[in-house]
């Protein structure tokens, strides 16, 4: 078992630490694809045109499209791992096993699924402070001038919509042709087994035919049954010989696999994870949820009725690992919606603009959002020299504005505003979505306070009825024989003792509705025998 162990972890931790390294080197090569496509579309058409007027957005579907099929495709790389690691542990039982093995497939799968979204979300522009800032040619990878929401609304629609209809199409086709095919090898089967016996037959009667007599008699007779067994047939009949009887169609079936649920049940999560966590910024994911819901409703009775074998029923105390599961990305989610409404959208910097505005309008908000650059600032060749000035995103003092150290575009006092403002908005936002879920949680308990009653009366009911078979077995219990050599005052005190003993308490049932019964005159042999 040490060696087990041993070798266990020896192995997980370089084998982990490569499946996060694809994962993140799968995100920068998305990123570096983004950048690169996006200056290629820039330089190849002219900015009057639909792709140079769209070359970002042309630039994150694309990107998009390329970073689903890197997680179709380490999804598969994933399971075979997944599997490989749990069997190292050599659970002790299919609980610990599978639970063991729903942890680490979906760890991977988080980490699959919402890399390049939290990317998007939390750290996708806020690398660089201003222009003039990238060296040596390295061009960051920025936001669009109106934010990340958009560009994170484009992702999550294409890897959520995507990822369902690549699971619905196969969830449908792949049940179907394993049972087409195995239907079509079992027929196959059946016709060379048929001919074997048609060609066993012919030579049978061949041999039989040369030695039978003359004027026929029993060697005719079975002749001719072989003949009409071996006659050629047509096409249909053979069809109808070959046709698969009940049985046989139900074993042509494909057989349940281990961890059918277990699939069922990722995909239900990682689809809740998708709803919860960025509905901010998508909000039509509740919507395209539930209608793969019932597309995957009527797929799956399909596939259990139609295409799959009967599986066994099995009982289970609960779901596993999957509550916990649930539970903390739904705690996550809370968390996550905040800060995507408070630091990637600009809802709290026109909150702040509009409340600090004399009018309360968002009348010049644009301009007050973006700060100015001198593009003598930029090195060699990286300028235009037609512009003097250009505008940014972020809140930074002009260039002819120098604090006491000599630094130039230093943050301005609404920054510092407008971030106080999102990180209250943070901590206002998740303390009353918790104390709303803790009020509907105490008023729509899991178990009714009826049912809760209905338990404990039934529990009660129990300790009664076993208290009571004790108490009926104490009293046909024989009285063990008392020793000759006792004299009358021992004797009184051992059946008082026993008396004693032998009462039911007062808190009990059985003393409500009983009466003490007292001993009869023979089984007090140790005062009669003294007394003699």
């Amino acid at each position: 078992r040490g060696i087990i162990f041993l070798h266990y972890f020896h192995v997980l931790s370089p084998l982990s630490s490569l499946q996060l390294s694809i994962v993140i080197a799968a995100v920068f090569g998305v990123i570096v694809y983004r950048i690169f496509m996006t200056k290629t579309l820039f330089l190849i058409s002219p900015d009057d045109s639909i792709i140079g007027r769209n070359a970002k957005l042309i630039a994150s579907l694309t990107a998009s499209v390329m970073n689903l099929i890197v997680i179709v495709v380490l999804n598969y790389l994933y399971g075979s791992v997944a599997t490989w690691l749990t069997e190292l542990e050599a659970p002790r039982t299919s609980t610990d096993y599978e639970d063991s093995y729903t942890f680490k497939m979906f760890l991977f799968q988080f980490i699959n699924y919402y890399a390049s979204l939290i990317y998007i979300a939390f750290f996708k522009g806020k690398l660089n402070s201003h222009p003039g800032t990238a060296k040596d040619s390295i061009t960051y990878d920025e936001c669009d001038v109106a934010g990340c929401l958009l560009e994170l609304c484009i992702q999550l629609a294409v890897i959520m919509v995507g990822k369902q209809a690549l699971n619905n199409i196969q969830e449908f086709f792949l049940p179907v042709l394993v049972k087409w095919w195995r239907q079509r090898v079992w027929k196959q089967v059946l016709r060379l087994k048929k001919n074997v016996v048609n060609a066993t037959t012919t030579t049978l009667g061949t041999s039989t035919s040369n030695q039978q007599p003359a004027n026929g008699g029993l060697h005719n007779k079975r002749d001719d049954s072989l003949k009409t067994f071996s006659s050629p047939k047509k096409d249909e009949e053979e069809e109808e010989e070959t046709k698969l009887t009940r049985w046989e169609a139900d074993f042509m079936l494909t057989p349940v696999p281990r961890m059918a649920l277990f699939d069922e049940y990722l995909e239900m999560v990682i689809q809740y994870g998708f709803v919860t966590l960025f509905v901010a910024a998508f909000p039509l994911a509740p919507f395209f949820a539930l209608m793969n819901n019932i597309f995957e409703l009527r797929l799956d009775a399909y596939k259990y009725v139609a295409t799959y074998r009967r599986p066994l029923a099995k009982r289970a105390q609960d779901i596993g690992a999957w509550f916990g599961i649930l539970q903390g990305i739904t705690y996550v989610s809370v968390a996550c919606n905040a800060f995507v409404i408070a630091y990637t959208s600009e809802f709290i910097p026109r909150m702040v603009y509009r409340y600090s505005n004399n009018n309360g309008s968002l009348e010049g908000y644009v301009s007050a959002s973006l700060s100015i650059f001198n593009t003598t600032d930029f090195e060699e060749d990286k300028g235009d020299d037609d512009e003097d000035f250009c505008r940014f995103r972020g809140y930074r003092h002009p260039p002819w504005i120098v604090n006491e150290d000599g630094d130039k575009y230093v943050r301005t006092e609404e920054y510092w505003h407008i971030f106080a403002a999102r990180l209250a908005f943070v901590v206002v936002f998740e303390h009353l979505i918790f104390l709303i879920t803790g009020v509907l949680a105490y008023a729509i308990p899991d178990i009714p306070r009826e049912v809760k009653v209905q338990i404990l009366r039934e529990n009660q009911y129990h300790k009664e009825m076993l208290l009571d078979n004790k108490v009926k077995e104490q009293d046909t219990e024989p009285p063990a024989p008392a020793s000759p050599s006792l004299t009358v005052e021992e004797a009184v005190d051992n059946a008082t003792n026993t008396l004693r003993v032998r009462r039911p308490s007062p808190t009990s049932s059985s003393s409500l509705r009983k009466p003490l019964r007292r001993s009869p005159p023979d089984q007090e042999p140790s005062i009669s025998v003294i007394q003699a």
